[in-house]
């Protein structure tokens, strides 16, 4: 049901709504690519340092993902968020990234306590933004 979603939001990016364009896009990872790789951009933006800020973003989200195997796929995995601001280069850019990822549907809070801070991608996106957000 998610991957409908993001499938969805990536629609909305192509420049035009037609199975060309979703072609060119690269199908259905490629529209998830999409909407992943504009809300690294976004949440690495939002933090300012140009690039850097864009490699703080990926960081973070690559900290969130656990690689697979030749025969299994790669899966979301929990941080707390001690680890994300050591990633980021402190607690605000880390508090900012995750923010951004979370309002643009990338990762979600999964605490139930408002003491304990842990983050995780959603796992819809983990086989679209392993090789991407590593590669990149």
């Amino acid at each position: 049901m998610q991957q409908v979603r993001t499938v969805l939001l990536g629609l909305r990016q192509l420049p035009l709504l037609t199975p060309e364009c979703y072609r060119e896009a690269g199908g259905l990872h490629g529209v998830e690519t999409l909407v992943i790789s504009r809300a690294v951009r976004r949440a690495g933006d939002i933090i300012g340092s140009g690039e850097a800020g864009v490699r703080a973003a990926r960081a973070l989200l690559g900290a969130l993902i656990q690689p697979g195997g030749p025969s299994q796929p790669p899966k979301a995995r929990r941080a707390s968020l001690s680890v994300l601001c050591d990633i980021a280069g402190g607690q605000f850019p880390a508090e900012t990234i995750l923010r951004t990822l979370q309002g643009d549907e990338v990762v979600r809070d999964i605490t139930r306590k408002p003491t304990r801070l842990n983050w995780t991608r959603r796992g819809l996106w983990a086989t679209a933004l392993s090789a991407r957000v590593r590669a990149k």
